[in-house]
């Protein structure tokens, strides 16, 4: 990532120092300094280099010109008259190496078929719960580790874990997963070196990847990058924005409390006190008594709410088109925790989505020849 990092960086500043010639342009050298935590490079596997003055500057506004199109969007973000950045900084870099620069993400960063992923999942909470060892491998029960797989770190039925384990799945790439109980969160806050302890995370090598905040998609779009999914293309970037903030609101906002209703099944006994704890903290004291009376109306809610998504596959294979794109993965990961506990079925007046969730259980990522 460093590198790659560095020599986007440059190229953006040879390609600003190529115009400055070619316009005759003399400007006065500033100088350069060692990034920050260059001290401790050698015992994190890098090597220090030489840091030029307003780089990440130049090459923010270079790279986010290429990807917007939009002068006047990024002078306002940067904070410079549209006159410097259409002078400047347009037409140094192409879009697709935007694309590129904005999905690197540093080593620490703050987000079979269908007996499937469910059925798969059960297996290994009661394994969990009998003693036996709650990492597998790929949707396998390996016993061995290989640690140049990709390494999943989640709670089984998270709805957001859900979603980057049924990418990882799309994708064909091998990968492991470790089960976490919900009331540890040391592994994950080891791994992210104290800045983060929700779920999912994503450790590949020496990378480590979480979510920035609620309003974020890291992990999912540095799947997408490092595992070339089209998942992310740029002409749906706007809609997807808007489809998956509705899904991880309105969607889960029912599914997750239909599924708690069940939370014993899933939950081992000695995990349960702080389970339970944890949720009436968040959501008041007797939440789940509270959302268990209140089944009927939750299941209506969801019926409601998954309406629009319903007319949008009634004429699609997928909701975007007839390739699956990630807001796709998030509706599914939503309604696999609803399926989760094995009590629920999808609502049958709502045929495509029934169809629809078929296909992308099953789906496989075909790569072009």
């Amino acid at each position: 990532m460093v590198d790659q990092f560095r020599d986007m960086t440059r190229a953006v500043n040879q390609a600003r120092r190529a115009d400055e010639r070619k316009k005759k342009t003399v400007r006065r050298a500033r100088g350069s300094v060692l990034p920050l935590g260059s001290e401790t490079a050698a015992e994190e596997g890098w090597a220090p280099f030489a840091w030029k003055h307003n780089a990440l500057r130049h090459s923010f506004i270079s790279y986010r010109v290429a990807e917007t199109q939009d002068v006047a969007k990024v002078s306002l973000e940067a904070g410079n008259p549209p006159q410097m950045i259409f002078k400047h900084y347009r037409e140094l870099v192409q879009p697709k190496a935007a694309k590129t620069w904005f999905v690197i993400v540093p080593d620490i960063v703050s987000n079979s078929l269908f007996r499937s992923t469910r059925t798969r999942e059960r297996e290994r909470i009661r394994a969990c719960k009998s003693g036996m060892c709650a990492v597998s491998f790929g949707g396998s029960q390996s016993g061995q580790f290989c640690f140049d797989m990709i390494e999943l770190i989640q709670f089984p039925w998270s709805p957001f874990c859900i979603v980057q384990r049924r990418i990882l799945e799309f994708s064909g790439t091998p990968f492991k997963i470790t089960n976490i109980p919900n009331q540890d969160r040391s592994l994950v806050w080891k791994l992210t070196k104290h800045r983060y302890y929700g779920v999912p995370v994503i450790r590949d090598g020496k990378f480590v990847v979480f979510e920035l905040n609620e309003d974020t998609q890291v992990i999912a779009k540095y799947l997408d990058q490092k595992l070339k999914l089209g998942l992310f293309p740029f002409d749906l970037e706007g809609v997807q924005s808007i489809l998956w903030r509705n899904i991880e609101n309105e969607i889960e906002g029912a599914t997750f409390r239909l599924n708690d209703i069940f939370w014993k099944e899933n939950v081992p006994a000695a995990e349960q006190l702080d389970f339970l704890r944890f949720k009436e903290r968040k959501f008041g004291r007797g939440c789940i008594d509270q959302w268990r009376a209140q089944q009927p109306d939750w299941l209506k809610k969801l019926e409601q709410s998954l309406l629009p998504f319903e007319e949008m596959l009634a004429h699609k294979s997928f909701l975007l088109g007839e390739e699956p794109r990630f807001a796709d993965f998030d509706l599914f990961g939503m309604l696999e925790n609803f399926l989760f506990s094995g009590h629920y079925e999808l609502p049958a007046a709502h045929p495509h989505i029934k169809e629809w969730h078929s296909r992308m259980a099953g789906l496989k990522f075909q790569r072009a020849k």
